[in-house]
């Protein structure tokens, strides 16, 4: 079931979003790029329609994988709490099994944690679109002069007039308004799932404590993942506070994001 929802979650999306021609080999890059440099060049502060309909594409495209994503993750979950279960009932001079139920115990909890991570990245994009669109701008062919001189307009906005108080054009207003609101999301998403990390770390090292001393394989079970998700909680938490930083000052990262530098 696994490889059918990976499948899924590739091919699904651009079959399902609606719009067949913004699902294509570059239709993205070739439908945004132009739409942003109208919006640039425009006075409303309102995003065109030409943006709006990516942006409700994209929107789409990222819910259909929050879908798939989601149920990959419960279908891990419930393998990996499946085998270990298994792991706790084997005999123990069944060598072969044993290191097979704790090869596949261990690549299960990898994946699903990769799962969740895909399954927040998503929720995030679903719920501010328009920032996840701006890689488009970059990444890919080389932009035509006429985008290549909208952004390094924005570059320049971004290293002085915009954080001086000179003339703005309303585009670069609502990015920047939109890449702070993604990272304010994207804190909030992380720091949902850092809590969640954190409850399951207690309660797992709390039934370490009660388990006898003699059942040493429950123990490990629960000693091992009581220390991942410790580690994880610990991990998110240093992820929150680094979209927070973004949130509050977004113009630097969206610079080193338009000069093709910066990441998510």
């Amino acid at each position: 079931m696994v490889p059918a929802l990976v499948i899924a979650f590739v091919l699904g999306p651009p079959r399902l979003a609606g719009d067949r021609a913004l699902g294509e080999r570059g239709g993205m890059e070739a439908a945004f790029r132009p739409a942003l440099v109208d919006y640039w060049r425009s006075r409303d502060p309102g995003q065109p329609p030409a943006v709006q309909r990516l942006v409700d594409y994209w929107f789409r495209w990222h819910l259909i994988k929050i879908g798939i994503a989601a149920l990959m993750l419960i279908v891990l979950v419930a393998l990996t709490v499946m085998l270990w279960r298994a792991f706790l009932r084997t005999d123990r001079r069944g060598a072969g099994r044993t290191a097979a139920l704790v090869s596949a115990g261990v690549a299960l909890p990898i994946a699903a944690l990769f799962a969740l991570v895909v399954l927040d990245a998503n929720i995030n994009t679903t719920a501010v679109p328009f920032p996840a669109l701006f890689p488009f701008l970059v990444d890919g062919a080389a932009p035509d002069p006429v985008l290549a001189g909208v952004l390094e307009q924005a570059r320049a906005q971004l290293t002085g007039s915009h954080l001086t108080g000179g003339y703005t054009p309303p585009a670069l207003d609502d990015m920047v308004g939109e890449f702070a609101r993604y990272h304010t999301v994207l804190a909030v998403v992380a720091a949902g799932t850092m809590v969640a990390f954190a409850g399951l770390a207690v309660v797992l090292w709390r039934r370490f404590a009660r388990a006898a001393r003699a059942d040493r394989r429950t123990r490990g079970v629960l000693g091992w993942f009581g220390a991942v998700a410790v580690v994880a909680a610990v991990l998110t938490a240093v992820f929150v506070v680094a979209n927070v930083t973004v949130a509050l000052d977004p113009a630097p990262d969206l610079l080193a994001l338009l000069n093709g530098s910066g990441d998510f």
